[in-house]
């Protein structure tokens, strides 16, 4: 951090900081918002095992893998029919579930999530439906596990102006290691 010649040059210093840190934090909470993303669709593919909040991941149905046929008659195709990913990846199919993830963020929030039906579904499981679906959490659990780190980029950002960048880079690491 500088050294200031008056009180008026802090505060010049300080008002310039202050200025800066509004588009820092929004900055920041974008990063983070991807960031969470890219963890949530490296979820998808590879089971999860308990993590407190979230339950294991459990194993697909006969039916998901082979597939079935459907109470009103038609056959709904299974993961072996399905040449793009083998039948022990939850949650790949085709690629879209993945690529439905984004991230969105203002100076105050930022959102991780899809519009694809499919997602509300494998996050909360349906357990009323005919044939239910196992919960398996890919967003709940890339915000949750990602939580500390998000703060720290936020932080990291905001501290920037401030501080300057490599001071608030040491402010994020001690933030990502919970220190």
């Amino acid at each position: 951090m500088p050294t200031f010649k008056s009180p008026l040059a802090f505060a010049e210093y300080l008002e310039r900081a202050a200025e800066e840190m509004g588009s820092a934090q929004h900055e920041g909470m974008g990063e983070a918002g991807r960031m969470v993303a890219r963890k949530a669709k490296e979820y998808l593919g590879h089971p999860q095992g308990d993590d407190g909040e979230f339950p294991a991941w459990k194993p697909l149905s006969r039916a998901t893998e082979e597939g079935f046929r459907h109470k009103f008659g038609f056959w709904i195709p299974g993961k072996v029919t399905d040449l793009k990913y083998p039948p022990d990846t939850p949650l790949l199919r085709d690629g879209g579930l993945g690529r439905s993830i984004k991230s969105d963020a203002d100076a105050h929030t930022m959102h991780v999530g899809s519009d694809d039906p499919i997602a509300l579904w494998q996050e909360l499981g349906t357990p009323g439906a005919i044939y239910p679906i196992e919960p398996r959490s890919f967003i709940g659990r890339a915000m949750f596990e990602g939580y500390h780190k998000a703060v720290a980029i936020v932080v990291r950002r905001i501290m920037a102006p401030l501080v300057g960048a490599a001071e608030s880079l040491r402010i994020q690491s001690l933030i990502s290691r919970g220190d």
